[in-house]
């Protein structure tokens, strides 16, 4: 019995609280990002549990579009995919240190909106940049929105889902 798991990071509490953690120390926007990574760095267990083909996803929005690439690809194991929802990068300049080889190959759906007043479409862009740069599997979307989701979206995301959750042939 095979079974799926997107990770929507992280629970609503923890989350809120360490958004009042960067809130608190505006001079250091990363904290969020490398507290929430120090509480996920433990594989799922669905992951461990398994010696088939990855089908665990991160998948995150705004900020937790930031920890699902910098956990995501940082993964000790490998995923079925990563969703970066209307955010970005954080730390790239050093993710080819830190980047772990079991997610090399690992697709990334990034997705933004061309009017996003909170994360600027250029910043988006950067990351999707540095992220192609490093020769990782990048699927690019822009929508006609600000900071949200669009319905063009919500089916391009089923496509995404449905092509990395698709069972592996023998």
């Amino acid at each position: 019995r095979s079974s799926v798991r997107i990770s929507f990071l992280l629970p609503f509490s923890i989350l809120l609280l360490l958004l009042h953690a960067d809130h608190l120390l505006p001079s250091r926007p990363p904290l969020c990002v490398l507290l929430c990574f120090v509480m996920i760095r433990r594989p799922p267990r669905s992951t461990l549990d398994r010696s088939s083909a990855a089908s665990d996803v991160y998948k995150g929005q705004s900020r937790g579009c930031a920890i699902a690439l910098h956990a995501g690809l940082r993964h000790p194991t490998r995923l079925a995919g990563i969703m970066a929802l209307s955010g970005y990068l954080p730390l790239a300049g050093k993710l080819p240190s830190e980047a772990s080889p079991a997610n090399r190959l690992t697709p990334i759906f990034m997705a933004h909106g061309v009017a996003d007043p909170m994360v600027v479409l250029a910043r988006a862009e950067a990351s999707r940049d540095a992220l192609q740069a490093m020769a990782y599997a990048v699927q690019w979307h822009t929508y006609p929105m600000q900071h949200s989701l669009h319905p063009r979206e919500i089916q391009d995301i089923s496509g995404f889902l449905k092509s990395v959750l698709a069972p592996q042939a023998s």
